[in-house]
């Protein structure tokens, strides 16, 4: 089959068209980003404090780079004017236009007070800002998370996000709470909500302690079936509470859309603590208290074994002891110390992010022979090995 002429020619008028042009766009192109380096501080327009964590991002490219821990940033940008967006949790974004001579910016963001331009994370990956979410979502940082000593992630979440109903089996020391969203929404299912640490799916299975098995109290099973005083714990309250950046809770029944049907109960999406770009940096918590019985049944004392015998029967009198002995004070009257140790350190440079933290923790019980013992070590980094 013999090709038309024309058709040749038309070929090696495109190739010879092409190879003229590439040289003068490799040439615009490194024009263009041979550079500058532009470096500022990044504060709070309240209180005038420098950040320590946040973004700088170049507008319509994946150029970007973190606030150190110093609040100050470098980034590199072409030669021409740009536009940097600055991001920090709490603030409001701002967009700043840097000219093409100007190698220095300070900004000052605004607190955002109601958060709606914070971006939640609905999904594994996916974002978009609070106020055009659709579903109702609570948010928790880790200031608030550590404004009280909590003996699990859960109870460091009471009384913190709207909706949220979270309640304890006992008063017993560790774990044992509830945690309900979206309330009961099956008969035979569970009710719990979905946790997400990182975005992986964990479970919160119930950890069976036996002490109904060793009284008795219910026969042949480990774990009951119902809520009582059993008082076991789960495997989120293996987290560190002072280990967590941010909690954010799903509240709508949209997130079954993105997490399926275990996701019907409402989702807890848990971020953890990473590195950071700057010094090392140190963080350590203390603290001590102890636990009284804050309110008794009480008792009644009778005089005589006759008075004794008009309120329970002759059976009484046997019984009978002419001291008041009160079993409330002998079993519970006990005052139980705890203590609380977390020592954190995160730091870095912009190719390597670290951060380690261990906690120690005892809760003791007012009951005799009863607390709670917690022991968590956790060690993060991040490195970035080429620029691609």
């Amino acid at each position: 089959m013999r090709i038309p002429r024309f058709f040749l020619v038309s070929l090696a008028g495109a190739a010879m068209l092409t190879s003229t042009a590439q040289p003068s766009a490799a040439m615009s192109v490194a024009a263009a980003w041979q550079g500058r380096t532009i470096t500022g501080t990044v504060k709070d327009s309240v209180s005038g404090e420098l950040l320590n964590a946040g973004q700088v991002r170049v507008a319509g490219t994946t150029i970007g780079a973190l606030i150190r821990i110093d609040g100050k940033f470098t980034i590199s940008v072409s030669s021409q004017a740009v536009t940097l967006q600055f991001r920090a949790l709490g603030h409001k974004p701002v967009n700043v236009e840097v000219a093409a001579n100007q190698s220095t910016v300070n900004v000052a963001l605004a607190r955002d007070n109601f958060r709606l331009q914070e971006v939640v994370i609905s999904g594994q990956a996916t974002g978009m800002e609070k106020k055009n979410l659709a579903t109702a979502v609570g948010t928790v940082d880790a200031d608030e998370l550590g404004t009280v000593p909590a003996a699990s992630i859960e109870r460091a979440l009471q009384g913190k996000v709207t909706g949220t109903r979270i309640t304890e089996n006992s008063g017993a020391p560790g774990g044992g709470s509830i945690v309900r969203i979206r309330g009961v929404t099956t008969i035979i299912g569970s009710f719990t909500p979905l946790y997400v640490v990182d975005g992986v799916a964990v479970s919160d299975a119930q950890l069976a302690t036996g002490t109904n098995f060793l009284t008795e109290a219910i026969r042949n099973r480990l774990a009951p079936t119902v809520d009582n005083q059993d008082n076991g714990a789960n495997r989120i309250a293996d987290l560190n509470p002072y280990d967590i950046e941010k909690v954010e809770v799903l509240k709508g029944a949209a997130a079954s859309a993105i997490y399926g049907s275990k996701a019907s109960n409402g989702v807890i999406l848990i971020t953890t603590k990473r590195g950071q770009t700057g010094a090392a940096r140190f963080t350590v918590t203390q603290r001590f208290g102890v636990s009284k019985l804050s309110h008794k049944y009480g008792l009644r004392c009778f005089a005589s074994a006759d008075e004794a015998v008009t309120v329970y029967g002759e059976a009484a009198r046997a019984s009978f002891l002419p001291r008041c002995l009160d079993q409330e004070d002998l079993l519970y009257g006990k005052a139980a110390p705890s203590d609380e140790t977390s020592i954190a350190m995160r730091g870095g440079t912009d190719a390597t992010r670290y951060f380690a933290s261990v906690l120690n923790k005892h809760d003791g019980g007012i009951m005799p022979n009863t607390g709670a013992d917690k022991r968590s070590l956790r060690m993060n980094l991040d490195q970035e090995v080429t620029s691609k």
